[in-house]
């Protein structure tokens, strides 16, 4: 028994709706750039685990992840372009993994009050994941409506969100940003 669906990073495909997948161990593999195909009216549900796994990813195009009805569980994903997550998308990173942002990426993570975004560990204690850090100095770097919990795992100061730039300064935007039950807390 394994995934019901596993998409390789190089994969196109001309059509995605409605599928359902059940009844497997979990419902999707991908790597990260692929998960932008997944939509909404498929049913991922019904399996040993109820969440698609994304594999350890470099992003190096510009990709938005949709609001499924179940999470994501993520390995560390290194962003290199415009990274959206859409409001009400769940991700829970496993242990010691993160989002690393780089010069020429940009995360606009645009949640709502409604429908807020959630980053946690996939394991929910204190430090399961490392967390977001960004090393750029773009403008548009934007979490809204965020909550960062179970972070700080891994790195010297145990942030769930470390802002740093080795050049230039960087920049972000942070509005009603939740950061919870992280192991610097």
């Amino acid at each position: 028994n394994g995934p019901g669906l596993s998409l390789a990073q190089d994969i196109d495909m001309s059509s995605f709706d409605g599928n359902r997948y059940t009844g497997n161990t979990v419902p999707v593999t991908t790597h990260g750039a692929r998960v932008e195909l997944l939509d909404k009216r498929s049913i991922y549900t019904g399996n040993t685990l109820d969440a698609v796994l994304v594999a350890r990813s470099t992003l190096d195009d510009n990709t938005t992840w949709p609001a499924l009805p179940v999470p994501y569980h993520s390995g560390t994903l290194t962003v290199q372009a415009v990274f959206n997550v859409e409001a009400g998308a769940s991700i829970k990173f496993e242990q010691d993994d993160k989002i690393m942002v780089l010069d020429e990426g940009t995360v606009s993570f645009l949640g709502t009050e409604e429908n807020p975004i959630n980053l946690s560990g996939v394991n929910p204690v204190k430090g399961a994941w490392e967390g977001i850090e960004l090393f750029n100095n773009n403008n548009d770097n934007q979490l809204q409506f965020v909550t960062l919990q179970h972070a700080g795992a891994g790195n010297s100061d145990t942030t769930a969100l470390k802002v740093t730039s080795l050049l230039n300064p960087t920049r972000v935007g942070l509005d009603n940003v939740n950061i919870i039950n992280n192991a610097g807390d």
